[in-house]
Parts: structure tokens; sequence; C-alpha cells
């Protein structure tokens, strides 16, 4: 997984989108059981969501 720590964001990059989502202190995204998340797919469509 292409992840980074993008300022304020984890920025994960993977073939066809990319996903921004909120870097807290101590919430890691593989672990985090809620968190809010924009998605740009590859054509510039964008989605946001909240699990």
């Amino acid at each position: 997984m292409g992840l980074e720590i993008d300022g304020a964001f984890y920025r994960i990059s993977k073939p066809g989108f990319e996903m921004l989502i909120p870097h807290w202190e101590g919430c890691a995204p593989e672990t985090a059981d809620e968190a809010d998340a924009t998605i740009t797919l590859s054509d510039g469509t964008r989605r946001s969501l909240r699990s």
C-alpha cells in the first residue's frame, strides 16, 4: 500500500485512486474503527465517506 503522511492527512495511493484520511495522533488508518475519507478516482471524480 502506498501510505504516507502528508501534513494533516494520511495519503493512500493505489492504481486507479487516491484516498486522504485525516491524521489524528495515535490513530492509524489500518486500525481505525471510524474515519472520514476523501477518495479521488483516476478520472478526477471525488467521493467523501464516513465509516
